[in-house]
């Protein structure tokens, strides 16, 4: 289960030290009304990705990482509504998983039920798991620079700089004339505004030089 309803902003991120130099990894995204996840990374300037092997239905907003955009990030957008919000808790939820590569960062989501034996596997086979949902890859950014010593958070924020900007342009906005004007308010409107998380498991592929 995660967040939802008017005022909200789930997420389920990665960060590094001195940030942004370490960069962010916003696995799960999103905010108010919003029925579909969205994926981003933020980095210091000089990161610009290619999201060529997301899957169909995806679509870029951004390709330049860089905060220096107003903060927007590289981030592309899905369509299926059962991996953000209403549509996911419906489903009775699903597995995120990230990898972190040299080669790339990318994102996958299978709904509860469907998920493959190489996810669930001691270890993992990451090559079984058929086209991530989200990729971002391509020359213009060197992975192992832009990311280090990734902290993993799960958070509520309520309003906020994102949420509370765009109030106004969607349907909360009937609620009252602020977010932080209905947050305040209407306590009672949060029941279903908490993450219900069953495991959280992190993997590291050893080099050869740790294995010998």
């Amino acid at each position: 289960h995660m967040p939802v309803g008017c005022g909200t902003w789930p997420a389920f991120w990665m960060f590094g030290p001195n940030w942004p130099n370490g960069g962010e990894i916003d696995i799960i995204e999103g905010v108010n009304g919003q029925s579909t996840d969205s994926v981003t990374l933020h980095t210091s300037p000089g990161c610009v990705v290619s999201n060529a092997n997301s899957q169909p239905g995806t679509f870029t907003i951004t390709n330049d990482c860089s905060t220096s955009n107003s903060n927007v990030g590289c981030s592309v957008g899905t369509s299926n509504p059962n991996n953000f919000g209403t549509g996911f808790n419906a489903v009775g939820g699903g597995t995120y998983a990230m990898q972190w590569a040299g080669s790339g960062i990318y994102v996958w989501f299978w709904e509860r039920g469907t998920v493959p034996a190489a996810v669930t596997s001691d270890p993992p086979n990451v090559q079984a798991w058929g086209q991530p949902l989200v990729t971002f890859a391509g020359d213009g950014c060197d992975f192992n620079t832009f990311f280090s010593e990734q902290h993993i958070i799960f958070d509520t924020t309520f309003c906020g700089a994102w949420a509370g900007s765009v109030w106004g342009q969607g349907e909360c906005a009937a609620l009252a004339d602020t977010c932080t004007d209905y947050v305040a308010n209407n306590p009672a409107a949060f029941t279903d505004a908490y993450w219900l998380i069953n495991s959280v498991q992190v993997y590291q592929l050893q080099s050869s030089a740790q294995t010998q």
